[in-house]
């Protein structure tokens, strides 16, 4: 999910704005807030001013503010430790930890925060502190409260820039959570942002919100909302085809086999040369126990990506399954031209040679005329040395695997090649 991450943090954008000042103490800081917050607790307690929209919207600013009392905004992965300390000093305190791989990482510990620095530069942080829980969505439910209360609609457009800006907030925990996998925290902040854009004085459609809150909820299991975004997202043409991919797996991930069908061709469709596209068309239809319907869309596949040994080795499988060993072994000898050292091709190939060699056997066995029976055996014989050279491969690339090991004892022992046996039994401890 890096991947995903780095293309929803560059949409997101960094900003500095409106940090808390840098010059006041975080403890002056957080004593301020309290005031402000006290004073906004004991003012919706006040039965004239409870029904004042300015009280509410004051007090949405306030919650917004103490959102900001750490300063996380001046944060960012990979930001070098020099900036932490331009902008937030010198730690109070630095404590090195020792990771399991061997390497260490410093906490610079801060009134209200630690942040983690490795090789120089920022990893993670953490509040320690807060003025008051959830001040976000204190803030959200303070600016719903004033537009309840105005009638006039006089604050109106006054709300336009916070909850903008709001919405910016929600962003940015909802990427911070994303990366740290907690997906379920990640989806509540994301689908406040799409609350807040179905607003009056909002009205918008932040389709990559949508999808990543979709994905999100996917990843938190929470299958039933992530479809509503997926939903969402598709019917405003969002022009990401990863979108059906998710479609999809949600459906898997909810037993739906037939619908996840119907959405991936729907994707693939509209995107036909989208090879993730065709390849979850693939594994839908070995799911299904469709190997026909799977090879056709491999071929395509494969014409899409010539040089992925995977795709070919998945063909030779199939074909394998099918029962067609002459087209099982030119998808095998595919994959191991693309990439020589390809154990599973190897294996494969040897394990297909064997079988048929053993079904040659079993018709020689049946033969009552001996020289029939010897012509037959012979071809076996043949067919069975076929296997040798790719069972040799394959314990060449792995040589502790142990089926590889003994398959090559059954081999030499069939074919009475004794010094190679003695040497196979040597390695298995016979």
């Amino acid at each position: 999910m890096k991947r995903i991450l780095f293309v929803l943090m560059i949409a997101l954008g960094f900003q500095m704005a409106k940090a808390q000042d840098m010059n006041v103490s975080p403890e002056t800081s957080f004593a301020s807030l309290k005031k402000k917050i006290a004073k906004s607790d004991a003012e919706i307690q006040d039965p004239k001013k409870n029904v004042a929209p300015k009280t509410w919207f004051n007090r949405g600013e306030v919650m917004q503010e103490a959102f900001e009392v750490n300063n996380t905004k001046l944060l960012r992965k990979d930001m070098p430790a020099s900036q932490v300390k331009l902008f937030f000093k010198n730690p109070i305190q630095t404590e090195t930890k020792q990771l399991p791989d061997g390497t260490t990482e410093q906490i610079y510990i801060y009134y209200g925060i630690n942040i983690t620095v490795k090789n120089d530069v920022v990893t993670d942080w953490e509040e320690t502190k807060n003025v008051v829980d959830n001040p976000l969505d204190k803030a959200y439910e303070a600016f719903q409260k004033t537009i309840q209360l105005d009638a006039d609609k006089k604050f109106e457009k006054k709300l336009i820039k916070p909850l903008e800006e709001l919405k910016e907030q929600y962003k940015r925990l909802g990427v911070y959570y994303f990366e740290k996998e907690k997906y379920s925290d990640a989806y509540k902040n994301f689908d406040q942002i799409l609350s807040i854009d179905e607003l009056p004085m909002i009205n918008t459609k932040d389709t990559l919100i949508m999808y990543y809150s979709g994905i999100s909820a996917y990843l938190a299991k929470e299958y039933k909302a992530a479809l509503v975004d997926f939903e969402k997202t598709k019917a405003l043409n969002y022009p990401e085809s990863k979108l059906y991919y998710y479609i999809e797996q949600t459906y898997l991930a909810m037993g739906d086999t037939t619908q996840a069908l119907s959405a991936i061709k729907e994707g693939y469709n509209k995107n036909p040369n989208d090879n993730l596209l065709v390849i979850e068309m693939v594994n839908l239809y070995i799911k299904m126990n469709e190997s026909k319907s799977a090879i056709s869309y491999l071929k395509q596949a494969k014409a899409l990506d010539p040089t992925n040994k995977t795709l070919y080795f998945a063909e030779g499988s199939l074909w394998d399954k099918l029962d067609n060993a002459d087209s099982a072994k030119i998808a095998y000898e595919g994959a191991l031209k693309i990439d020589p050292n390809y154990f599973d091709a190897a294996y494969n190939l040897g394990v297909l040679y064997y079988n048929q060699a053993v079904k040659m056997y079993d018709l020689a066995n049946k033969e009552s005329e001996t020289k029939a029976y010897l012509e037959k055996k012979t071809k076996a014989d043949d067919e069975l040395k076929m296997a040798v050279p790719y069972m040799e491969k394959a314990h060449q690339i792995n040589p502790k695997d142990q089926p590889t090991m003994q398959t090559l004892k059954t081999l030499y022992y069939r074919l009475k090649m004794q010094d190679k046996l003695q040497e196979i039994k040597k390695e298995l401890g016979e």
